[in-house]
């Protein structure tokens, strides 16, 4: 079944959670493309750095931002998913 240019399975209809497959990258906008990989890595190097700082091989966020600091690196997440949830949206 179709939903947009995405093919969706029953599964996804009943949960209401579609991604595109890897067959279906090529079917996305260049913007869209572009979105999710910008996204990606706006938000992966925070991701990388947060797992690090648990297993205490860097300094954690903690550490460097303060406790009220850690919304900053906490925000660029935020901003970075939306960015990459807009290359995901099918109109």
């Amino acid at each position: 079944m179709l939903r947009g240019q995405l093919r969706v399975n029953d599964e996804q209809l009943k949960t209401g959670f579609v991604m595109p497959m890897p067959e279906d990258w090529k079917i996305l906008r260049m913007w869209q493309k572009a979105a999710i990989v910008a996204g990606l890595l706006i938000t992966a190097p925070l991701f990388v750095w947060f797992l690090l700082g648990l297993l205490g091989l860097v300094p954690s966020m903690v550490q460097v931002f303060g406790p009220d600091g850690v919304r900053t690196p906490a925000s660029i997440v935020v901003a970075g998913l939306l960015i990459a949830a807009l290359g995901f949206w099918d109109d």
